[in-house]
């Protein structure tokens, strides 16, 4: 085989070859057909912008896969792009409002993004939902507000009387709003 001959084969595999080397790796033992078990897999090696565009490619063939919209707010998320995790869980909201993992993953965005007030709303939510979600528990648990108290300790040893019995020579008062 001569130079050229070999340097057009390697053209030939590179153009063949490279659509397929931008596809995300599909899992062994797995068909492609099974976009969620893929995407986790992908998840789960903190591949996100593959899993990303897996999912992206979901949507194109199902604009309404409310699942595939739920991986990709979750994605986006992990990915530190909250602005667009909280487009895509607002709009999965409208389409189910009493989802727990929809309203948690909202409440877990908003907190990213320090709208604590909101992010408590929704861990409330989910729990009246759900009382027993853990998650909503947790959620609404890293949201609380900070207690609101003022212990005042004072010493007053100047006027310290030792004769008497019911002299104090420290005092306080713990004040809680």
């Amino acid at each position: 085989m001569t130079f050229q001959a070999l340097s057009l084969c390697v053209v030939w595999l590179c153009l063949l070859a490279g659509p397929a080397l931008a596809e995300p790796v599909q899992a062994p033992g797995r068909p492609a057909a099974d976009w969620q078990a893929t995407a986790r897999d992908l998840a789960d090696r903190q591949d996100f912008a593959n899993a990303l565009r897996l999912i992206d490619r979901r949507l194109e063939e199902a604009p309404e896969d409310l699942e595939a919209r739920g991986w990709r707010a979750r994605i986006l998320g992990w990915m530190g792009r909250w602005t667009e995790s909280e487009v895509e869980y607002r709009r999965l909201l409208v389409r189910a409002p009493n989802d727990v993992d929809i309203l948690t993953g909202l409440g877990r965005t908003l907190r990213a993004l320090g709208r604590l007030t909101e992010a408590r709303e929704l861990f409330g939510t989910a729990l009246k939902v759900d009382p027993l979600s853990a998650e909503a528990r947790q959620g609404l648990a890293s949201v609380r507000e900070p207690g609101r108290h003022l212990l005042t300790v004072n010493a007053d040893t100047d006027r310290y009387n030792f004769t008497s019995l019911g002299s104090h020579a420290v005092g306080g008062v713990l004040r809680s709003t």
